[in-house]
């Protein structure tokens, strides 16, 4: 991926931060996507961004990759970045809003052809076993680190659950279980 370009949509939320730093650790040149870009854009930048923007369609150039998590208007405006034999992985989408593309928008031309779309499942392939290994590894050498937004008891769920629906919570909520009850 060294010297490669990738867009990460939603870059202020969980799988978004980790995306940055993955990017990042693997030498992509990396935009972050964000909803305020001024609150968010130093802790993005700190994280491995280099460029960090309002929406996809203000990220300069083409890129080689996109991850998105958000969805919506947002993965239209992600595909169009992507340059010839680019590819977007779709892993979320936080919008639920319907998805359409303008005319043509799968026609080769130029330099925007070869382009593919992945959807992102993990229900039916092989057991994360490995993956979360490597990626606590990279956590223990501080490669990654996960940014917790919220933390709370187990009996405060139903309000993490509403902060991440509703998008107020950036990052990680993490729930204490006791074993008092």
């Amino acid at each position: 991926m060294s010297g490669k370009r990738v867009l990460i949509t939603g870059a202020t939320g969980g799988v978004g931060r980790f995306a940055v730093q993955l990017a990042h650790a693997q030498g992509a040149r990396v935009t972050a996507s964000t909803g305020d870009p001024g609150k968010h854009g130093d802790a993005l930048r700190a994280m491995g961004a280099d460029e960090v923007v309002l929406g996809p369609e203000h990220a300069e150039g083409e890129m080689d990759g996109v991850v998105d998590s958000v969805g919506g208007q947002q993965l239209v405006e992600s595909f169009a970045k992507l340059a010839a034999h680019g590819t977007l992985v779709a892993v979320g989408d936080v919008t639920s809003r319907p998805v359409t593309f303008p005319p043509g928008a799968f026609l080769g031309s130029g330099n925007q052809h070869g382009r593919t779309i992945v959807t992102f499942y993990s229900l039916d392939g092989p057991a994360p076993g490995q993956d979360l290994e490597h990626l606590a590894g990279l956590m223990n050498e501080t490669v990654l680190t996960p940014h917790i937004g919220w933390r709370g008891d187990w009996s405060r769920v139903d309000e993490a659950v509403d902060m991440l629906t509703s998008r107020t919570l950036h990052g990680k909520a993490v729930l204490d279980v006791s074993s008092d009850r």
